[in-house]
């Protein structure tokens, strides 16, 4: 009974050291978004001018976006580099990938308690709620039994890809940039924001189904109907397909809005 005990007890051991680093960098994504929102924000004309459910939404995106712009190069490093990741993508863990995860979590557990907290909850602000404790609890399995560096990655790609033309847009909107400048600026925008998103979220998953065919020696086919499980299907389809409508519906409203008169932001005025 104590040899069956005893790896239990060194496993519980070894996350210790990472509740620790979620626990710091909790408090660094509200330092950062202490001195955005004292020292830095204050500063622009537009801020003051903003009420303060907006000043909340600002405060909130520049940390996400922030986040989401080194979380993207860090993903693609682990994806396409890492060599622990690259040589076996199945079963390959890194080190780099392990603590970047567990910074990944700590950001969700700080962005989920802004969404809790929001003075006036926008529309959609449960379905994140759900998207980050789901999305924290498979954070939590990878991290807990070292399971692959390579999924995670390609799964928070495509968090990274649709939040940053999102929160790029939201600033472009509120600080009146898109009705300053060119229309040709706004569909340069609509472009990148378009090819992003759909690369993102098409290349890594066929990349790393190839890879797992490839190292298995299996052909797609093969690796889709005869190998994967019903297990691996399951967490596949969640990651994956629970986003195509997100992407869709961006790619939408990109399209809907190509050419035509730059929307105004509505919440401008102190309330």
């Amino acid at each position: 009974m104590a040899s069956m005990q005893q790896p239990l007890l060194n496993q519980a051991e070894a996350t210790v050291p990472d509740v620790v680093v979620i626990f710091l960098c909790f408090l660094s994504f509200q330092l950062f978004d202490a001195i955005h929102h004292h020292c830095i924000s204050p500063k622009l004309p537009i801020y003051a001018q903003l009420s303060f459910r907006d000043r909340y939404d600002w405060d909130r995106r520049v940390t996400n976006l922030t986040f989401q712009l080194l979380q993207l190069p860090f993903n693609l490093y682990i994806l396409f580099v890492d060599q622990n990741s690259t040589s076996d993508v199945i079963y390959g863990y890194s080190r780099i990938a392990h603590v970047g995860f567990v910074i990944i979590l700590s950001f969700y557990i700080h962005d989920t308690t802004g969404l809790v907290l929001h003075p006036r909850a926008p529309t959609g602000t449960c379905g994140w709620i759900i998207h980050h404790i789901i999305a924290s609890a498979l954070l939590v399995y990878d991290v807990c039994y070292k399971q692959s560096s390579a999924f995670p990655a390609a799964a928070f790609l495509i968090s990274a890809a649709g939040h940053i033309p999102n929160d790029l847009r939201w600033f472009f909107t509120a600080t009146a940039l898109f009705r300053r400048l060119p229309v040709s600026f706004r569909d340069g925008f609509n472009i990148f924001s378009i090819s992003l998103i759909s690369a993102v979220f098409l290349i890594p998953p066929i990349w790393l189904l190839k890879r797992c065919a490839q190292q298995l020696e299996l052909s797609m086919y093969d690796l889709l109907i005869q190998r994967m499980t019903t297990y691996c299907h399951f967490f596949f389809a969640l990651i994956y397909l629970t986003h195509v409508g997100v992407v869709i519906g961006q790619l939408r409203r990109l399209g809907r809005e190509w050419r035509t008169e730059a929307p105004q932001f509505r919440h401008t005025k102190v309330q």
